[in-house]
C-alpha cells in the first residue's frame, strides 16, 4: 500500500484529490453517509485514495480505513460505486476514544473531474447531490443547479434546505436514495465593543472598536455593524457580539 497521509480537514482532502487528478492519477473518494451509535467521524467525513494506495483524510479514525482503502482500489479498477457497512466493536471504539461501538456506512466512488473538485473545494455554500445507486451527481447552490444528474424539484429544494441546516444527510425521493454533502463557510464571530476581540469557534477573530461614548453608542454600533457586513462580505454564517463597558452585557445578532 502507498504512503499514508495525515488526517486533515475536508477542504484539504479535496485539495489533495484535485492535485492527484490534475497529475493524471486515478482517484477514489470514500464518504461517511450514515452512522449509528458512537462514530469516530461525523457524516460527510471523507477519505481520498489514489491508485497507488496513498490516502488522505479519515472516515473512522483508523478503525476501518484499511478495508475502505481496499474497496476504493477496486472502485478505481472497475469504476463501480460501492456502499459499505461496518460495525465498530466496543474494543475498536475504545482505542479511538469512544465509550462504545456503533455502525458506519461508507459510500465509495471515483472522484469527480478536476473542475468539479476545485469548485467543491473553493465555493461556499455548495452541495453535491449523489445518486447512491449509480454515482451520478449534481451540484446545487442557493441559486443554481448544474451537473449530469437530473434532479426532481423536491430534491433540489431538500438540498438547499440541507445547505441552510449545514448538516449532510441521506434522503429518499421517488424510490431513489441520494446523499447530500454540504460544503459551508465556517461559523464566524464578529466582536463589536471597546475591549479585546474574542476568538471564534473556528479560530477566526473579528473585532470592531467603537469610538462613540454615551447613550447613543448602541445605535452607533448597529450602524457600524451594518457597514462592516457590507465592507467585509459577511453573511448569515457570521454571528455578531456587541458588548458595552457600561453594562458588560452581550447582544447577539445575525445579519
Amino acid at each position: 500500500m502507498g504512503e499514508k497521509m495525515a488526517d486533515v480537514d475536508t477542504d484539504d482532502v479535496l485539495g489533495q484529490a484535485t492535485d492527484w487528478v490534475h497529475a493524471g492519477k486515478n482517484v477514489a473518494l470514500a464518504t461517511v453517509i450514515g452512522t449509528w451509535g458512537s462514530s469516530p467521524r461525523p457524516v460527510g467525513s471523507q477519505l481520498a485514495i489514489d491508485g497507488d494506495g496513498s490516502f488522505v483524510g479519515s472516515v473512522s479514525g483508523g478503525c476501518i480505513e484499511g478495508a475502505v482503502i481496499g474497496e476504493a482500489l477496486q472502485t478505481i479498477k472497475d469504476g463501480k460505486v460501492r456502499t459499505l457497512d461496518f460495525g465498530v466493536s466496543d474494543e475498536q471504539a475504545w482505542e479511538v476514544g469512544l465509550a462504545c461501538g456503533g455502525n458506519i456506512k461508507i459510500f465509495v466512488e471515483q472522484a469527480a473531474d478536476e473542475a468539479t473538485l476545485k469548485r467543491l473545494q473553493t465555493e461556499r455554500p455548495i452541495a453535491q447531490v449523489t445518486d447512491l445507486k449509480t454515482g451520478a451527481y449534481a451540484i446545487v447552490t442557493p441559486t443554481e443547479f448544474a451537473g449530469g444528474l437530473k434532479l426532481p424539484e423536491t430534491v433540489i429544494a431538500r438540498a438547499r434546505e440541507t445547505i441552510r441546516d449545514d448538516v449532510s444527510r441521506t434522503i429518499e425521493d421517488g424510490g431513489t436514495e441520494y446523499f447530500i454533502r454540504v460544503f459551508n463557510t465556517p461559523l464566524r464571530l464578529l466582536v463589536v465593543g471597546a475591549y479585546r476581540p474574542s476568538i471564534g469557534a473556528d479560530g477566526s477573530i473579528g473585532g470592531l472598536r467603537s469610538q462613540r461614548r454615551g447613550p447613543t453608542r448602541r445605535l452607533r454600533n448597529q450602524g457600524t455593524l451594518s457597514r462592516r457586513h457590507a465592507q467585509r462580505g459577511l453573511d448569515r454564517r457570521c454571528v455578531d457580539k456587541v458588548q458595552t463597558r457600561r453594562t458588560h452585557g452581550d447582544r447577539h445578532a445575525h445579519p
